[in-house]
């Protein structure tokens, strides 16, 4: 009886921990890359952010001096994550899809510009969402970017 109680306790266990040997980081490599100039990007703050359950920041990192960037983390490949620099106080996003392991990413990020003309709002959206007994209200633009070479928008200096 004991032996049949051990066997079952041993297999237990290993069913428990085998996950944990399986769970891996997985791996995004990418660079980022100025739009405005062309050149590699050094020094960019960048936050790997988890999709599911709210946008979770789960890693931080900087370009290195020829924009490059490495996040490693179990969540890479096996659900949909977000790389995102920040430039300027303007987030410039890269999706990276579930499904691979190991995944490269450019992320692209661009020049403010002061100059409205530049800038053609094409669309604008009001979203209304009831959430319990509060509504949630957002609003979405669809810009379109008209310079050349493309420069990026400073949010705070346009009122819309």
């Amino acid at each position: 009886m004991r032996r049949c109680g051990y066997a079952r306790l041993a297999l237990l266990g290993g069913l428990t921990l085998a996950p944990l040997g399986i769970a891996q980081a997985g791996t995004v490599h990418g660079t980022v890359m100025n739009g405005t100039t062309g050149k590699a990007a050094a020094g960019i703050e960048l936050v790997l952010i988890q999709l599911q359950g709210g946008m979770q920041e789960v890693a931080h990192s900087k370009s290195g001096a020829q924009g490059e960037f490495t996040f490693d983390h179990a969540g890479l490949g096996a659900q949909p994550m977000l790389v995102r620099a920040v430039y300027h106080g303007v987030n410039f996003n890269h999706a990276v899809p579930p499904g691979s392991s190991r995944a490269t990413a450019q992320v692209d990020i661009y020049e403010p510009t002061k100059d409205g003309k530049t800038i053609n709002v094409t669309s604008h959206v009001v979203i209304f969402q009831p959430n319990g007994t509060t509504m949630i209200v957002g609003e979405e633009y669809q810009i379109e970017n008209k310079s050349q070479p493309p420069d990026g928008f400073l949010q705070s200096r346009w009122q819309f």
